[in-house]
């Protein structure tokens, strides 16, 4: 299985493709790749009290019936021979939004059907409005996080604790697509 400090990305039909053939990036995208590296080098210090020791990231990973998550996290401890057991793995989920953080909350929300924690993540510049509704986060269960691309800063606002995923289903899903892709059965 490939883990470490890269970023990998599954190659799949994405609908923003069908939209229009610009070829400059969009500033949601940027942002997310900014926090994505960004988020993979500091990843033990910002996590320091887990457990697992091994961590794959993947960009865009499309869940049927669940949305598109911009950044997946899947941590697990290095026990090869027991990668087909689906609880050793913790799956964070992240949606980047620049400035629409209803909608990135409702996209989010949706992530918790497969992941053990879910975050949204914002430029600090542009997050006090949702801080201000940080109860609506608690009570979904959603983290909120912003980050400076400048100076390569998370703000972690909240941070669910990673629990018990909402489906089961969308679980077994997700960490299908990912394990086929990138380990070697």
């Amino acid at each position: 299985m490939k883990s470490g400090r890269s970023v990998y990305t599954i190659e799949f039909s994405h609908p923003q493709k069908n939209l229009n053939s610009r070829t400059k990036r969009n500033p949601e995208e940027v942002f997310g790749t900014a926090f994505s590296d960004y988020y993979t080098k500091s990843f033990e210090k910002i996590h320091n009290r887990t457990e697992k020791n091994n961590t794959l990231f993947v960009r865009e990973v499309p869940v049927f019936s669940n949305g598109i998550a911009d950044l997946l996290a899947f941590s697990w401890n290095s026990q090869s021979e027991k990668l087909h057991r689906e609880d050793i793995f913790i799956i964070r989920s992240f949606e980047f939004k620049i400035k629409d953080w209803r909608k990135g909350l409702m996209q989010a929300y949706r992530y918790r059907n497969y992941s053990n924690a879910s975050i949204l993540v914002m430029p600090t510049d542009r997050i006090e409005n949702a801080r201000k509704s940080i109860e609506t986060f608690r009570n979904l269960k959603v983290g909120l996080w912003g980050f400076d691309c400048e100076s390569g800063k998370i703000s972690r606002i909240y941070t669910p604790r990673p629990r018990n995923v909402l489906s089961q289903k969308s679980r077994t899903y997700a960490l299908k697509k990912v394990l086929n892709e990138f380990v070697d059965l």
